[in-house]
């Protein structure tokens, strides 16, 4: 508490430091006792500002240290594990050093002729299904575990595919941890909405159009209203819509009896048109969909 506090005290030290000096002077009438105070009171206000200022930066201090040092070291190490993860070794080449050949067929009028040629590269399945060290190596060690684990059903397929992914592991992104929180949040958010419009049918239907107008707002910022995740193309036109569903009930329940003129019509119209072809909002986002993230 040193904001008032700690310069508060000092005042008062000082101030019975002064109290002391006085008293010394007027009662030590020999001069035995040697006793000086300098009183720094009037700095007190500079030191408290300059503690201001650097409180002020130690506050800011951890979040601009998350931000801009943190963050996007996670986001560059997220995205070089993700890319690892979704690698496999199956799709790569490699030149062919073990003269692996393949069987050719040339179709000259009337006649084929099949002839082996050696493969220019070869891949892993090459390596580990012809005749070869690899794939000789591979059969002893299925033969081998095979002996080890008799009562386990595995075939020499299987067997292979397991050796080659033996450095394979799962990854939670950056990307899976926002899309589980959207996840629940749209659970929570229909649970919550249908048990509200049965216990009290207006409040559930404020709580579909505030639902559905955050999941406009999602479309238009392009950028989920929640986890703050970048939203797809695709994504963006199925939040429009399916947001525009939730909010066009309210609208009609708000207009009823009232002649809707200027956007609150035009959102009428849409309403209508995504409300009986609700199967085919992909299509629809194409088309009209542009009309509802102006009106929405």
């Amino acid at each position: 508490n040193w904001m008032g506090g700690l310069f508060n005290n000092l005042v008062k030290v000082a101030e019975n430091m002064e109290e002391a000096e006085a008293d010394i002077q007027e009662l030590d009438s020999d001069g035995a006792i040697s006793f000086q105070h300098t009183n720094h009171t009037g700095k007190y206000s500079t030191i408290e500002e300059d503690l201001l200022v650097l409180y002020k930066f130690c506050c800011h201090a951890g979040e601009r240290m998350e931000n801009l040092v943190n963050l996007p070291f996670y986001e560059k190490l997220d995205a070089f594990v993700g890319g690892m993860q979704e690698l496999s070794i199956s799709t790569y080449a490699t030149t062919n050093r073990m003269e692996v050949k393949e069987q050719r067929t040339v179709t000259t009028g009337e006649y084929a002729q099949s002839f082996e040629t050696i493969k220019a590269e070869v891949t892993m399945e090459d390596l580990l299904n012809g005749d070869n060290f690899y794939a000789n190596q591979m059969q002893l060690q299925y033969r081998d575990w095979k002996r080890a684990n008799p009562d386990q059903d595995v075939s020499e397929a299987d067997f292979k595919m397991s050796m080659i992914h033996t450095r394979a592991f799962e990854y939670k992104s950056i990307k899976n941890e926002q899309e589980e929180k959207e996840f629940w949040v749209s659970i929570v958010a229909t649970v919550g909405i249908i048990a509200v419009s049965v216990l009290c049918p207006p409040a559930g239907l404020a709580l579909s159009v505030a639902y559905g107008g955050l999941e406009i707002s999602s479309a238009v910022s392009g950028k989920d209203w929640f986890s703050g995740r970048e939203l797809s193309t695709g994504e963006r036109y199925t939040r429009a819509g399916f947001g525009v569903l939730d909010v066009i009930p309210g609208v009609k329940a708000f207009t009823t009896g009232a002649k809707a003129v200027g956007t609150g019509s035009k959102l009428l119209r849409l309403g209508d048109n995504i409300l009986a072809d609700s199967k085919n909002i992909g299509r629809l986002a194409k088309g009209t969909m542009g009309e509802g993230l102006q009106a929405g």
